[in-house]
C-alpha cells in the first residue's frame, strides 16, 4: 500500500503534515510494503503548475492520504481515483 501525507516543508518521515492538502509544498510517500520512501515536489494548478494534486497522487499510485486539512471537492476527487482520504492528521 502506498500511503501519501502532505507535507509542510521538504518532506520526509520527519516532516511535519502540511496544514491544508492542496497547498502542501510536497508529498510523502512511503510504500508499506517496501519501506520505500518518496516525496514528490506539489507541481499542480495550486502552485503554478498543472493538474490537480489528486491526478499527481494517483499517477504515483498513491491508495490512501492521512492530512490535516482538505476539502470537499478533493475529496471527491480523489475518490474518483480511488484513493481513499483519512483526515486530522498533525505532528510528523
Amino acid at each position: 500500500m502506498r500511503v501519501c501525507v502532505p507535507s509542510a516543508g521538504q518532506g520526509g518521515l520527519e516532516d511535519l503534515v502540511g496544514e491544508h492538502f492542496g497547498r502542501s509544498p510536497t508529498y510523502t510517500i512511503y510504500d508499506t510494503e517496501t519501506g520505500a520512501v518518496e516525496v514528490i515536489p506539489n507541481e499542480s494548478e495550486h502552485m503554478g503548475g498543472r493538474g490537480l494534486p489528486a491526478e499527481h497522487l494517483a499517477a504515483a499510485g498513491v491508495d490512501v492520504v492521512i492530512c490535516s486539512g482538505i476539502g470537499r471537492r478533493a475529496v471527491e476527487l480523489l475518490a474518483s481515483y480511488g484513493i481513499e482520504v483519512v483526515t486530522g492528521a498533525s505532528g510528523t
